[in-house]
């Protein structure tokens, strides 16, 4: 099952975060976030829409 999903073979994909993990790291590095969703393209993966704060 694992070979059918384009996330299992993506090379770079080294780590996992939850949603709340992942805002928070990004707050603390001066970021705010746009917009969330869940991939369409990897199944159960998060995209997020973020910009510097200040830019």
């Amino acid at each position: 099952m694992k070979t059918e999903d384009p996330m299992w073979r993506e090379p770079y994909h080294i780590t996992y975060s939850s949603r709340e993990s992942l805002t928070r790291l990004l707050e603390q590095a001066g970021f705010e976030i746009l917009r969330y969703s869940v991939s369409g393209h990897y199944n159960g993966s998060m995209e997020m829409l973020c910009r510097k704060k200040g830019c």
